[in-house]
């Protein structure tokens, strides 16, 4: 094989790359996950014309909220529910 770092630490170099502009972006497949740290996981469920059908898994005690459901429960001083998508 060649010479390089291995395929997980060019991985990482890319990513910090991102981090910097504050946005990490990964290509994945229908199926694959991506991990966020050792308990969320984010499935492509579904891709289709316009849309991308996202699986969140993470701990019932943390709130997960679509951004314009957060903005809207700023703007009317609701607070989300957890786990509210």
């Amino acid at each position: 094989m060649g010479q390089g770092r291995p395929i997980r630490d060019r991985y990482a170099v890319r990513a910090r790359m991102y981090r910097e502009s504050r946005m990490l972006v990964l290509s994945r497949k229908v199926g694959e996950k991506i991990l966020i740290g050792d308990n969320i996981s984010v499935t492509v469920v579904r891709v289709g014309p316009g849309v991308v059908r996202l699986g969140v898994e993470a701990p019932q005690n943390m709130t997960i909220l679509r951004e314009e459901i957060k903005a809207d429960a700023n703007s009317s001083a609701i607070q989300p529910r957890p786990s509210a998508i």
